[in-house]
């Protein structure tokens, strides 16, 4: 999850430059990318948990999952991009994002006890302290 929304984000911003420097037109574009990680993430895992459960951890099919997703990231993102300019899509976005990255980093260290966020190789939930 922490993968689709970061190298969202890093891809975003290299897009913005180009859009700006070839002066392309675009609307919404904070607000696209992050309703189509919060979309992206959800549809993720609706997908790979019963898929983990079949087959257990399989990085082929991470992978290609996350590869499928990406693709319909950017689609979701086309469209709102070429929508009407919606009102304060900026500061939503924004705040969005630090939401995302708040839930983001509690959860590392607070995880729900669900089979989700336990580590197989620790036997634990969440970062392990080092003594």
């Amino acid at each position: 999850m922490k993968l689709i929304a970061s190298s969202t984000l890093i891809f975003s911003i290299i897009e913005y430059l180009i859009y700006k420097k070839k002066r392309i037109p675009f609307n919404n574009f904070l607000l696209s990318y992050v309703v189509s990680i919060t979309c992206s993430i959800i549809v993720y895992l609706i997908i790979y948990i019963p898929l983990f459960d079949i087959f257990g951890h399989n990085t082929f099919v991470a992978i290609l999952l996350l590869f499928i997703i990406f693709i319909f990231l950017q689609i979701l993102s086309y469209y709102i991009m070429n929508t009407k300019k919606i009102y304060l899509g900026k500061e939503i976005g924004i705040l969005l994002i630090i939401i995302i990255y708040y839930i983001f980093g509690y959860f590392t260290y607070h995880p729900p006890k669900i089979g989700m966020f336990y580590d197989y190789a620790n036997k634990n939930y969440g970062i392990i302290k080092q003594e």
